[in-house]
């Protein structure tokens, strides 16, 4: 077992390499965000998460860092890239390490130095924070060449945020990383069902692909609870597209989340939620 993990580390790193260089672009294999570029401060004053069984993407982690702050019962996230989970621990070491929510993007566009710096001062204390820490060591010391440029989507942070890098540093003690690698929009097999679930703006990377949104729509409805809810934030677009509305719109009502700190928040679309539809049979049980 502890073979096929180092083999597993070292095809990563090597992945990470590969894709620095620009030699492979995947879905698999791609860059991971060093900070959300949502509005999550508004986004998370307009829903609730709290004593709710949520699943959300993982990504630069700053919508499960959210959930965990804001009282969700349970948090597994997901991730098509096999690389945001790496990255969580350097987050989470970051804000043990550093006493800083979000990692400057300036610090990471100057050099390397910030992350020479915050190696050697991990504590690793669990089995999966080793087997990050080996990725990382393993691929600073082999490979040569700035992480920003190589590794990340860099995007300014939510400094905003420090507030919660204590309250957060407690949680990720008692609760581990629950991480899945796989792509909602492919035919997934789970029994676990959730109160809420978050997309980000996935969806809006399949406009032009309605089979995979028809097929996103079904996964959710399957691991959906009655009366759940997904959160989608509208990034590269300003409203919610009209075709997938359409796919959504038989077992799903929709609602659109505006930018309440605007004087017109009607005129700031930052996102939507999709509420599962109660099914004619569940309807009758009330009567």
């Amino acid at each position: 077992m502890e073979a096929e993990l180092e083999h597993k580390i070292d095809k990563d790193v090597y992945k990470a390499w590969y894709l620095s260089k620009g030699l492979e672009r995947s879905q698999k294999y791609s860059k991971v965000y060093l900070n959300s570029n949502e509005n999550l401060e508004e986004l998370f004053n307009q829903i609730t998460v709290r004593d709710k069984d949520v699943l959300t993407v993982l990504s630069s982690s700053d919508q499960y860092f959210r959930c965990l702050h804001n009282g969700a019962r349970n948090v597994d996230t997901y991730d098509v890239s096999i690389f945001p989970p790496y990255y969580y621990y350097v987050r989470k070491w970051y804000m043990e390490i550093n006493k800083q929510y979000a990692i400057n993007r300036r610090t990471v566009e100057k050099d390397d130095e910030w992350f020479h710096e915050l190696l050697p001062k991990v504590k690793c204390e669990s089995i999966e924070e080793e087997v990050a820490y080996k990725f990382w060591k393993k691929y600073v010391d082999v490979y040569k060449g700035k992480l920003g440029e190589n590794l990340f989507r860099i995007v300014e942070g939510d400094f905003t945020f420090d507030r919660a890098v204590e309250p957060l540093c407690e949680i990720m003690k008692k609760r581990p990383l629950n991480y899945t690698n796989y792509d909602i929009c492919e035919e997934q097999k789970t029994s676990k069902t959730y109160d809420v679930i978050i997309l980000s703006n996935i969806l809006e990377w399949y406009l032009f692909e309605p089979k995979k949104i028809e097929k996103c729509r079904d996964n959710l409805k399957n691991i959906l609870k009655d009366d759940g809810k997904i959160i989608c934030s509208c990034i590269m677009d300003y409203d919610i597209n009209e075709k997938e509305l359409e796919i959504f719109q038989d077992d799903f009502t929709y609602e659109r989340i505006f930018d309440q700190s605007f004087i017109k928040p009607q005129d700031v679309i930052i996102g939507y939620s999709y509420q599962k539809k109660k099914t004619m049979s569940e309807n009758s049980k009330k009567y």
